[in-house]
Formats: C-alpha cells, structure tokens, sequence
C-alpha cells in the first residue's frame, strides 16, 4: 500500500480522524530550493515567490461546508520591485496571515513560527513538524464566521509545492512527504 490505510497514516471518509481526537499531527518529508532569475524580464512589478507544503480542512458540521486552506511557507524568494513591498517580503514574520477571511477560509503560517528557520536555497533539510499545535492556535484565533470547534476540523487534502509571481526562478524537489495523525 502506498500510505492508505497503513497504521497510522491518514485515511479520507467518515474513519478519518478529527483534529479534535488527535494528540500530534506529523508532517515530514524532505525538500531542497533552487533560486534565480527569469531569462526574459516583464518587467513584473511583484517578483517573488515560496516552496509551501499546505492541508486542505473540512468542516461538514457547518451548512454551508466550510473549508481552510492552511499553508505553511518553507521558503521565501524575495526579488526587485518596489520597496514597501520587498520589504514586507523580507520581513521576519510575526504572526500568521489570514488570505481568505471568509468561506473558504485561507492561512499562511510560516516555517519561522514553528521554530524552524527558512530553508535555504541549495540547502537539502528533511523537516518534521507537528501541525498540531499551529492548526489549534490558527482555528482558535479565526474569524469569527469560521467554526472554531476542533472536533469538526478534518484533513481533506494535502498540496506541496512552489508558487511564483514576475520574474524569478523558482525550482523544489520534494520527497518522503508523509502525514501521520496520532489520536488520543
């Protein structure tokens, strides 16, 4: 088998466990980041890019279902453009960014506030991360249209990758991605 099903790895249906029943929610795999600039320039005004590895969360309690889009960013590609906003690309950050205030709901978390630095570019780091703690803080303090009831919070899908805007290079490998739920 190929994670469905095994012990301890994440199954979808009604057999998939809740945040709320779960004790640690283990998100490891192994990522490198390569960097660089556009052969033809577009002269873009945003260049800038990440590698993010992202759940999708359902709530069927909810009419309508309500979705969260949680990402979180393992890289930063900050490139030119104008200064307030290259700043704000550099900056360490504080805190989570809501993208989406409303339904479907959308965070950005960055690797930083999980106690991890940046990963580098040319860098290879295997990363282990309980997800745990940061989906509850992110669910806690959501808008206040968004259920905040952990026991209706299930994983509905997993996405990784890179996203890039204007005139960078951005290039990710990933392998040995795996998400492991261990319930109460």
């Amino acid at each position: 088998m190929h994670g469905i099903g095994r012990s301890g790895l994440l199954q979808s249906g009604r057999r998939n466990p809740s945040l709320g029943e779960m004790s640690q929610l283990e998100q490891s795999m192994t990522v490198s980041v390569n960097r660089g600039v556009a052969t033809s320039d577009k002269h873009c005004v945003v260049n800038q890019g990440s590698a993010l590895a992202a759940l999708v969360l359902t709530d069927n309690a909810r009419r309508p279902v309500q979705t969260l889009f949680y990402q979180l960013t393992l890289y930063r590609l900050c490139g030119s453009g104008p200064v307030a906003r290259v700043r704000l690309c550099n900056a360490t950050p504080q805190k989570v960014t809501w993208f989406f205030s409303q339904n479907p709901f959308g965070v950005a978390d960055f690797l930083p506030l999980a106690g991890q630095k940046f990963l580098r570019a040319g860098e290879v780091r295997q990363l282990r991360i309980n997800l745990l703690p940061r989906l509850r803080d992110v669910i806690a303090h959501a808008p206040k249209t968004m259920d905040h009831n952990l026991n209706h919070w299930k994983v509905g899908g997993v996405y990784i990758g890179q996203n890039i805007w204007g005139d960078v290079v951005l290039q990710s490998r990933w392998s040995g991605y795996r998400l492991v739920a261990i319930t109460k």
